[in-house]
């Protein structure tokens, strides 16, 4: 891992600090410092969580400002394995 990326997951953890719900499954960090991708998995539909990632997208980016972001929310009980091309494990929940 490279010093960009390494900064940019102490950012979004930083972001999602009191986000977490119990719906939330796993997050996932791609890119380098010009574009990063985050990938946040959910056990179920749920507008409030959407809310509240939208708030952490707001974060990240204001912690990221020389890097694109983009955002993908999926939903899904499939094995956390599944997700292993979405990047570097930034979180996940115990199942």
């Amino acid at each position: 891992m490279n010093n960009d990326q390494n900064s940019a997951v102490i950012n979004l953890i930083q972001a999602m600090l009191g986000s977490f719900t119990s719906n939330w499954r796993a997050v996932f960090l791609k890119g380098d410092s010009r574009s990063m991708s985050v990938t946040f998995v959910l056990a179920t539909e749920s507008r409030e969580d959407r809310e509240e990632i939208e708030d952490v997208t707001f974060e990240f980016e204001a912690l990221q400002p020389d890097s694109d972001v983009s955002i993908a929310v999926l939903v899904s009980e499939a094995p956390i394995e599944t997700f292993a091309d979405a990047g570097r494990m930034v979180f996940a929940r115990k199942e």
